[in-house]
C-alpha cells in the first residue's frame, strides 16, 4: 500500500520588546494523515528548536531558529506571520539557511515611513541668486552657491539645506548678490561667501568662506544685520557698514570702500531696521520710534530710493510716498521693499525701484521712482525681504500660521516653489519639498523615529520599547503529499 503524508507545523510566537527578544521551544502540532486507500494514522513531531529574537537600534528584528530533522532531502516551506499589536502580516522573507538546511533565519524591516510635520518659518531672505530662511532657530539656505553662500559647502541647491557652523540659536539672517550673514542669540554676527569688496567684515577682500566666519570690530550685542550685493550693514548702538562702497552705499559720505564696519551718518536715532542692497542701503530711523521714518542712500538709478528722483546720494535720504510707521524695509539689487500702514496691525507690503522681472509684485513689470503696494498677499504682511532681481515675505490672516511667499525672477528655483518659472505675483513656497519647515514624525502612537529629524532625506519609524512584536512560523514538507491531506494545528506560547 502506497501512502503519502502532508506535514505542517504551526507553532512560534516570539514576543518582541526592545531591546532583546526571547524564544520558545515548547509549541507542538498534530498532522493528520490520509492513505490512497482512506486508511488514516497520526504522526506528532517537535517544534523548532532555540528560537530566537532581537531587535536592532535601526529599526529590525533578527530573527533564527533550527528545523527539525525530517526528511532532509525536502527543503521546508516556511509561512511566517508577524504581529505588531492588532496588526497582523504575512511575511516572505529572504531566509537564509545553513547547508543542511536546518538552522535558518532572516532579518525582518519594521519600520514605516515617518511623516512630515510642519515647523513655522520665523524669517525669509532674499539674495542675490539664493535664498535662506529661519526655522525652528536654525538657518536654511537654497538656491546658487558658487562662493558657499549657502553656508554648507555644498553645490547648488533647488530645495533648502542646513546652514552649518553657527551652534547659536539663529535670529536674523540675510542673504547678499553671493554672500549670506546672520546674527545668533547672543548678538554676535557672522558672514559667509563671496568676500571680494570685504563684505565679510574680516578685515581682508582676499579670503571667501564657504561657512560662517564672525564680523571683526563690531560692538556686540548686533541687533539687527543685512547683506547687499557687495556690502554689508549692521546695527549695535549705531548704524554700521563695511564692504564695497562705490555709489556711498555705506552711508558716511564718501564712496571709499572698507572690510570694517564704519559708522553711517546722518540717521537720527534710534535706528530699528537697515536693510542694503545692490548699490544702496536703507534704514528706518526716528527720534519718534513709533513714526518709523524709512530712509536710503547709494545708487539711484532706478528709482530705489523712493524718493522720486533717480539721483544716487550717499547719505541717508527720506523715502516718499509711505504711510508711517514702517516697520519693515528690504534692499534689491536695484529695488526696496517695505512693510508700512497707518494701522500697524494692517502690515502692507509695498515695493519700488527696478520691475523688470516682476519682483514690485504688483503685477506689472514697470519700475516706480515711489512705493507701490505688492498685490495678493493677505495682510498681515510680517516680514519682507528684496533679492537681486526677487522678492519673499511672510504674510498670512492667521499670524502664527507663518506662510512665506516670494516673487520675481525664478532663475535657480529661488522662488522655492520647485518651479524656475519667473512670477509677478506672490506664489507659495513649497515646505514639502526641501528641508525647510521640515520635522520627520511618526503617525502611529509608541512608535520612535529612526534617525535624525532635521535630515533632508526621508526618515522612518519603528515600534517603540512598549510595543511588542509576535512571529507566528510555519513549515511544510512538500515531498509528502496526497489530496486527502488535512491538518489540525495546536498553537502553544511558552515564553
Amino acid at each position: 500500500m502506497r501512502s503519502s503524508m502532508r506535514v505542517v507545523l504551526v507553532g512560534l510566537l516570539v514576543a518582541l520588546a526592545v531591546p532583546a527578544g526571547v524564544g520558545t521551544a515548547g509549541a507542538v502540532f498534530t498532522a493528520t494523515t490520509s492513505s490512497e486507500t482512506q486508511q488514516a494514522g497520526t504522526a506528532t513531531l517537535p517544534a523548532v528548536d532555540g528560537a530566537q529574537a532581537t531587535r536592532t537600534p535601526d529599526g529590525t528584528a533578527d530573527l533564527s531558529w533550527t528545523t527539525p530533522i525530517v526528511r532532509t532531502d525536502v527543503a521546508p516551506d516556511y509561512t511566517i506571520e508577524r504581529a505588531i499589536g492588532d496588526d497582523t502580516t504575512t511575511l516572505t522573507p529572504d531566509i537564509t539557511a545553513d547547508s543542511g538546511g536546518t538552522t535558518a533565519g532572516f532579518t525582518d524591516d519594521l519600520t514605516t515611513p515617518a511623516e512630515i510635520e510642519g515647523k513655522p518659518v520665523t524669517a525669509v531672505t532674499a539674495g542675490g541668486f539664493h535664498t535662506c530662511a529661519i526655522a525652528d532657530a536654525r538657518a536654511y539656505c537654497w538656491g546658487w552657491n558658487a562662493y558657499g553662500q549657502l553656508g554648507n559647502t555644498t553645490t547648488d541647491s533647488s530645495v533648502p539645506v542646513a546652514v552649518t557652523g553657527l551652534d547659536d540659536p539663529v535670529t536674523a539672517i540675510t542673504a547678499g548678490w553671493a554672500h549670506t550673514c546672520a546674527v545668533t542669540d547672543a548678538g554676535t554676527a557672522y558672514c559667509w561667501g563671496l568676500n571680494g569688496g570685504g563684505q565679510l567684515g574680516i578685515n581682508t577682500t582676499t579670503t571667501n568662506s564657504a561657512v560662517p566666519v564672525e564680523v571683526a570690530e563690531l560692538d556686540n550685542p548686533v541687533t539687527a544685520i543685512t547683506a547687499g550685493f557687495y556690502h554689508t550693514c549692521a546695527i549695535t548702538n549705531t548704524a554700521h557698514c563695511w564692504g564695497y562702497n562705490l555709489y556711498g552705499q555705506l552711508g558716511n559720505d564718501s564712496t571709499e570702500n572698507s572690510s570694517t564696519p564704519v559708522a553711517v551718518t546722518g540717521l537720527d536715532d534710534p535706528v530699528t531696521a537697515i536693510t542694503a542692497g545692490g548699490y544702496h542701503t536703507c534704514a528706518i530711523a526716528s527720534t519718534d520710534p513709533s513714526a518709523g521714518i524709512a530712509h536710503c542712500w547709494g545708487n539711484n538709478s532706478d528709482g530705489q530710493l523712493g524718493n522720486n528722483t533717480t539721483t544716487s546720494s550717499a547719505v541717508p535720504v527720506e523715502v516718499a510716498e509711505l504711510d508711517n510707521p514702517v516697520t519693515a524695509i528690504s534692499t534689491g539689487l536695484y529695488h526696496t521693499c517695505a512693510i508700512a500702514s497707518t494701522d500697524p496691525s494692517a502690515g502692507i507690503a509695498h515695493c519700488w525701484g527696478n520691475n523688470s522681472d516682476g519682483q514690485l509684485g504688483n503685477n506689472t513689470t514697470t519700475s516706480s521712482a515711489v512705493p507701490v503696494e505688492v498685490a495678493g498677499l493677505d495682510n498681515p504682511v510680517t516680514a519682507i525681504t528684496a533679492g537681486d532681481t526677487h522678492t519673499c515675505a511672510i504674510a498670512s490672516t492667521d499670524t502664527s500660521a507663518g506662510i512665506a511667499h516670494c516673487w520675481g525672477y525664478n532663475g535657480y528655483g529661488r522662488l522655492g516653489d520647485g518651479t524656475t518659472i519667473d512670477r509677478a505675483v506672490p506664489v507659495d513656497v513649497d515646505v514639502e519639498i526641501g528641508v525647510l519647515g521640515r520635522n520627520w514624525t511618526c503617525a502611529q502612537e509608541d512608535w520612535q523615529l529612526i534617525g535624525d529629524p532635521d535630515d533632508p532625506e526621508p526618515q522612518a519609524c519603528a515600534p517603540g520599547p512598549n510595543i511588542p512584536v509576535a512571529y507566528r512560523l510555519a513549515y511544510t514538507k512538500a515531498g509528502w503529499e496526497s489530496p486527502n491531506t488535512s491538518v489540525t494545528t495546536m498553537w502553544s506560547d511558552d515564553q
